[in-house]
């Protein structure tokens, strides 16, 4: 499965994803004025958010970075340009890399990008000084087992990062869940002892996902003409109403940065 992703309805959707997203001039102005900048970014960060998270884990040109989930590795070499580290990065779709790898070819000793699933991607321990994800947790199958051997690749004081929302649609489902300390990421970090910090994230995920609803409504005609309608359709899904108070929005989302160090 490291070297095939299953071609299911998801691996489908990503696949015809990550090309339109490279090539389209509105997604690329939609990136801008939602996130801050043009990382072609399928989350719920913005740049300042990422720029946040890196200098909690203090990079240098000599770390070794790990990037879960890469997609096209915009992400990946933005930490790398403004850092100087190596960063390494996989992805379960085959397209996303192989965009990743063509457009940094020259900067391939910086930045090295690789077909995989989180569910069984392996590296030797004691590899990387820092470990991120933003966003791709939620395909692990076992969290506890994926962060655990995430936890063994990282050298000594190694750190990992990872932005990771929580969405309660069902409200008979209880709101613990909706607690820093009880989402299903920090139960699989306490269960395999590992320490962490965290920051809370919700009002600004709130923000967002608001301004998401009314740039992609903004450039729909954009989307139309290049004739990639079907990405604003993705986009308005992961968007909320502009009227929507933020007492009903904690009802069913919250969001965090996880923060754990390795001792």
């Amino acid at each position: 499965m490291a070297n095939e992703a299953p071609f299911d309805d998801m691996f489908i959707w990503y696949e015809e994803l990550y090309p339109s997203v490279d090539s389209s001039k509105a997604y690329s102005e939609y990136c801008k004025r939602v996130h801050g900048e043009d990382l072609s970014q399928q989350n719920f960060c913005t740049i300042d958010q990422i720029d946040f998270m890196l200098s909690e884990i203090n990079l240098s040109a000599d770390s070794q970075v790990l990037d879960i989930g890469c997609g096209t590795g915009k992400l990946a070499e933005y930490i790398s340009n403004i850092s100087k580290a190596t960063v390494y990065g996989f992805d379960y779709s085959p397209t996303a890399i192989r965009l990743a790898s063509e457009r940094t070819y020259s900067k391939r000793d910086k930045l090295i990008f690789e077909n995989g699933d989180i569910n069984d991607k392996e590296y030797p321990p004691d590899t990387f000084d820092a470990i991120i994800s933003v966003d791709s947790l939620y395909f692990a199958n076992d969290l506890e087992n994926a962060i655990t051997k995430m936890y063994s690749w990282l050298h000594l004081k190694g750190m990992l990062a990872f932005y990771y929302s929580v969405m309660r649609f069902d409200r008979k489902e209880s709101k613990d869940i909706m607690s820093s300390k009880k989402t299903p990421l920090a139960k699989a970090l306490i269960n395999a002892g590992i320490a962490y910090s965290v920051f809370d994230f919700t009002k600004e995920c709130y923000e967002h996902q608001k301004l998401k609803r009314k740039t992609a409504l903004d450039l729909k005609n954009d989307f139309k003409e290049e004739g990639t309608i079907f990405l604003f359709d993705y986009l308005f899904r992961e968007s909320i109403s502009e009227d929507m108070s933020f007492e009903d929005y904690k009802e069913f989302c919250a969001r965090f940065l996880y923060i754990c160090r390795k001792t």
